[in-house]
C-alpha cells in the first residue's frame, strides 16, 4: 500500500523510521503532542513500541521538539485482514502472507483482545 494518501508528517515518519513503526506511533500516540527527546532511552514510551534502533533515528531527526503525531486512523487496510485471520493461522503465517511484521500482527491481536475484554459484562 502506498503512503501517498497519508498525512504529510506521517509520510515523513514512514520514510524515516519505516511504514509499520509510523503506523504504530499513529495508532498509539496519534492526535497528541509528544516531546521527542534529544537522546533515545529504552524506557521511553516510543522506544517500547518501535524499538531502540528506530527511536534513535527519531531522536536524531526530531530530537528536542514537540510533535503532534498524526492519528492516521484507518490507514492500514491490512489490519482488518489480520483480524480475520487471527485464530486461523499463526502470526508468522499471517505476517508472511500479508507482507507485514510478526510484531505488527501481535499488536493487532493485542488491540483486538483488549477491545473484547472491555465489552465483557461487569467490567
Amino acid at each position: 500500500m502506498s503512503t501517498s494518501l497519508w498525512p504529510p508528517l506521517l509520510q515523513e515518519l514512514a520514510d524515516i523510521i519505516g511504514r509499520e513503526p509510523a503506523l504504530v506511533l499513529a495508532e498509539e500516540f496519534g492526535g497528541v503532542s509528544e516531546y521527542i527527546p534529544l537522546k533515545a532511552k529504552s524506557n521511553h514510551k516510543f522506544a517500547k513500541q518501535i524499538g531502540m534502533e528506530r527511536m534513535s533515528i527519531l531522536c536524531e531527526t526530531y530530537g528536542g521538539i514537540w510533535m503532534t503525531i498524526p492519528r492516521g486512523v484507518n490507514l492500514d487496510p491490512k489490519k482488518p485482514q489480520i483480524q480475520k485471520m487471527l485464530g486461523q493461522k499463526s502470526g508468522r503465517q499471517i505476517a508472511r502472507e500479508l507482507g507485514v511484521s510478526e510484531r505488527y500482527v501481535r499488536k493487532v491481536a493485542s488491540d483486538q483482545s483488549r477491545a473484547a475484554q472491555g465489552m465483557l459484562p461487569g467490567l
